[in-house]
């Protein structure tokens, strides 16, 4: 005779085996959209802190030089910050005279690579490569053109950790004219026409909030000596500097207190008279 009663507790088993996996799937699935749900309110409460930095940059701007905000806590863990670049207080590599790159690389050779990589042609600088030297080497061929970024100085012939730091001071965007109210000292004493003198006297401007308005102004607040470095060759002095910046990038990051992602936007203003106008926005 069949014994019932192992089939049937067989099949309890197996229920409840059933059921226990149906009731874990179900936990989990709801474990999972509730943190959807958390993240998506982190996030949005962290793009809300993104917006609050802009709008504080915006509000803050008196006319004057465009200033970073550090941290900013805004309450209950919600912090924030703005980064700002000018791309006129750096160098276009692009289109520097050669004089002003080697002043800038001290490295005459790189400054070589360097021209021979952005010109159209295949004659090869004295201490610069063309064609034949990268392929030669298994490595990439210059782009006889304007470079896409900075970064992509890092393929020239020379390149080593100690010019790293040049990634900073450089850009491949812009004029070319260098903003003498937002290029840091090395960037401003690679400008022929600047003594160490004249470049004390604009940093000095800078820690007060007063930029210079012009070559005039800064002509005027100088020495003799350096008032006539500047004017010795002040046609080519006005060509390769502005006092004012045409666009400037800033870069606007919002987040929560133990919370690893981020709300990040990146945002094109140029300076009015007295405001800020917002060009393009992008949030990432």
């Amino acid at each position: 005779m069949i014994d019932t009663r192992g089939f049937a507790l067989l099949t309890v088993l197996w229920v409840v085996a059933a059921l226990g996996s149906v009731t874990a799937a179900v936990l989990a699935a709801g474990y999972e959209a509730g943190a959807l749900s958390r993240n998506r309110i982190l996030l949005t409460r962290a793009g809300w802190a993104r917006e609050a930095c802009l709008e504080i940059l915006l509000g803050r701007y008196d006319g004057g030089p465009v200033q970073a905000i550090p941290e900013v806590d805004l309450g209950n863990g919600t912090r924030c910050l703005v980064d700002v670049s000018d791309r006129g207080g750096r160098a276009n590599v692009n289109t520097a005279a050669p004089q002003f790159l080697r002043a800038l690389f001290h490295d005459d050779s790189l400054v070589a690579a360097l021209l021979d990589w952005r010109d159209s042609d295949g004659v090869t600088r004295p201490g610069g490569a063309e064609r034949t030297w990268y392929l030669g080497h298994r490595r990439r061929a210059p782009r006889n053109g304007p470079l896409a970024s900075p970064d992509e100085m890092r393929l020239l012939r020379d390149w080593g950790v100690r010019d790293e730091p040049l990634l900073r001071l450089t850009t491949t965007v812009g004029s070319g004219a260098i903003n003498v109210n937002s290029a840091p000292p090395a960037v401003l004493a690679a400008i022929p026409q600047l003594s160490r003198e004249a470049i004390a006297r604009i940093m000095a401007r800078r820690q007060v909030r007063q930029p210079i308005s012009s070559a005039e102004e800064l002509i005027g607040i100088v020495s003799r000596a350096s008032r006539e470095r500047i004017l010795a060759d002040y046609r080519e002095f006005l060509r390769q500097t502005t006092f004012h910046a045409d666009r400037i990038t800033v870069r606007c990051v919002g987040w929560i207190d133990g919370w690893p992602l981020t709300a990040m936007m990146l945002v094109a203003l140029t300076p009015q008279e007295h405001r800020l106008a917002v060009i393009t926005r992008q949030v990432q």
